[in-house]
């Protein structure tokens, strides 16, 4: 991992020990493959237009029945791409936010 990569994980898990949320909250840094569970309620998703690709099946399966993905940092020449990702791995797009040039999606079952 960068130094960035490391210092955002390393702000994440300081914020998680400040709001005595340790319990509540379960972060993993690295791809969907390091995250054994399933029946995850929100999966927050802040990563690049390849990886988001290559694992948007791969989250779904890791998602409760009612659950959601959010994903973010998705520039808008690549909305066309996530959305036909998620269409084949079985998620909906459920709501879109933009920014400049930058989207956040959340997709459900």
């Amino acid at each position: 991992p960068t130094s960035r990569c490391s210092s955002a994980a390393s702000d994440v898990y300081k914020r998680q020990h400040l709001n005595d949320a340790e319990d509540d909250i379960s972060f993993r840094h690295g791809t969907a493959e390091v995250v054994p569970e399933t029946g995850f309620h929100i999966i927050l998703a802040n990563i690049n237009r390849r990886v988001l690709l290559e694992s948007m099946g791969l989250m779904k399966s890791k998602l409760a029945p009612d659950g959601h993905i959010l994903i973010s940092g998705i520039l808008d020449q690549d909305e066309s791409q996530i959305i036909k990702a998620a269409e084949v791995a079985g998620l909906k797009l459920q709501a879109k936010w933009q920014r400049l040039d930058w989207l956040a999606m959340r997709l459900s079952h």
